[in-house]
C-alpha cells in the first residue's frame, strides 16, 4: 500500500468510529453530518433508497428512536482510485424492544466515499444487510 492509501484507509476507519459514536449517543444529525456527503444515498435492506442528508438523517433518527443501539463497524477492506474509495466490512448492533430485550444483529456493509474539497472523505453510497435469516 502507498502512503496515500494508508492515510485514506485510516481516515475511513476514523469515519467508522464517528458513525458508531454518534449512533451510540442517539445523535442522527451528528452521524449524518460526520459521515455522509450532501448528495449521498443510503441503500438499506427491505426499504427504498434514501437520498440526501435530510432524508438519511430522518431514516437514522427513526431507527435510533425504535431502539437501535450498540453499533460497531469494522472496515476490513479499503480500495482507492483518485477521488473515490470504497470500504467494506462488518457491523454489529442491537435493537432494544419495547419490553427492554436487546436483540443482536450482525451483517456486512459497502460504502463508496468521495474525497471532499477540504480533503476529507464522505460517504456517497452506503448499503448494508444482515447476516440473519429473514422471517
Amino acid at each position: 500500500m502507498t502512503t496515500r492509501q494508508v492515510r485514506t484507509a485510516g481516515a475511513i476507519r476514523a469515519l467508522d468510529a464517528e458513525f458508531a459514536r454518534y449512533a451510540s449517543a442517539g445523535d442522527a444529525a451528528g452521524l449524518v453530518a460526520a459521515f455522509y456527503a450532501d448528495e449521498s444515498r443510503l441503500l438499506p435492506p427491505n426499504h427504498p433508497a434514501v437520498s440526501g442528508r435530510p432524508a438519511i438523517r430522518d431514516f437514522w433518527q427513526g431507527l435510533l428512536e425504535a431502539g437501535l443501539s450498540d453499533v460497531a463497524l469494522e472496515t476490513t477492506q479499503v480500495r482507492t482510485s483518485n477521488h473515490l474509495a470504497y470500504g467494506s466490512g462488518r457491523y454489529t448492533l442491537a435493537v432494544r424492544t419495547p419490553s427492554g430485550k436487546s436483540v443482536p444483529d450482525s451483517g456486512k456493509f459497502l460504502v463508496v466515499y468521495r474525497r471532499q474539497e477540504d480533503g476529507s472523505w464522505k460517504a456517497i453510497d452506503h448499503m448494508f444487510s444482515s447476516d440473519q435469516a429473514g422471517p
